[in-house]
């Protein structure tokens, strides 16, 4: 009986190790101050987009003196293919003037001008040049250049069409139209 005694306590040892030892590991984990570290979360971001020749390149300059705004070709378009938007708008900053951005399926690329468009800048216009009528090229009346004298006196014009003249206000978007308007005033050539 002193066998099945000692076979008994020695089952009950094991038992209760056992279950002290799971309990023991069970606070252990716990209560320790050991950190659990974490599997790192994969972090999803969309791949960079590469502008190639098949890429639409919109270019729109906006000239803030006369409020135009102009969409054209970009002229270093070549210069774009193979580069990410990112690598794009590091070359062309804020600072000389650009804003880049990607917009659904096309590069943008905006330029702000602190100046006057091409047309307005080749606007041509009539003016007095000491009493002489003369072409004028410029956005504005008060900024732009002489470029010829006609032969045609001021003063020898009908009222109405001498003031406008006088004022600057006789405009023509280009060189047919004033053609037209001188042709109209020749009758009033002195010879």
């Amino acid at each position: 009986m002193e066998k099945r005694f000692n076979k008994g306590i020695l089952v009950l040892v094991i038992i209760v190790s056992t279950v002290v030892g799971a309990g023991l590991g069970q606070a252990y984990n716990r209560f320790s101050n050991k950190t659990h570290l974490q599997k790192p979360v994969v972090g999803v971001t969309e791949p960079e987009i590469t502008i190639t020749a098949q890429t639409p390149v919109i270019f729109e300059q906006e000239y803030l003196k006369c409020g135009h705004k102009v969409v054209s070709s970009f002229p270093e378009r070549e210069n774009l293919n193979g580069k990410t938007v990112s690598e794009i708008q590091a070359v062309y900053t804020s600072a000389q003037s650009y804003q880049v951005s990607w917009n659904i399926d096309s590069l943008v690329i905006k330029q702000s001008l602190d100046d006057w468009c091409s047309e307005d800048r080749n606007k041509l216009r009539l003016k007095d040049y000491q009493g002489q009528v003369a072409v004028f090229q410029g956005a504005d009346a008060q900024s732009d250049i002489l470029l010829r004298v006609t032969g045609i006196a001021t003063s020898s014009l009908p009222p109405e069409v001498q003031q406008a003249i006088r004022e600057g206000t006789m405009e023509f978007k280009n060189q047919d139209e004033l053609n037209d308007a001188l042709e109209n005033l020749d009758e009033y050539l002195i010879d």
